[in-house]
């Protein structure tokens, strides 16, 4: 029975997943983050080679969906994590 439930919540997660207007830009940081997390903003706005801003707005979009969590840098108050 739980594999049943697993199974359901996955496929509505990835009904969710496919409904959100991921650009290919946007998809991309995705799967970059997911391989490299807990990089801080300007880094991973040098790592795609991008602005701090873009990278930013980039983060707040997918943020917004529920698709990484932003944070402040322990080491480094000022400092945001994704």
């Amino acid at each position: 029975m739980e594999s049943r439930t697993h199974d359901a919540a996955t496929r509505a997660e990835l009904e969710r997943f496919a409904e959100l207007p991921l650009t290919q830009e946007l998809n991309g940081i995705l799967h970059f983050l997911t391989q490299r997390g807990g990089l801080t903003v300007t880094q991973l706005a040098a790592s795609i080679g991008v602005s701090v801003a873009s990278a930013s707005r980039y983060c707040a979009s997918l943020e917004s969906w529920g698709l990484v969590h932003k944070t402040r840098s322990d080491g480094d108050g000022r400092a945001v994590e994704v």
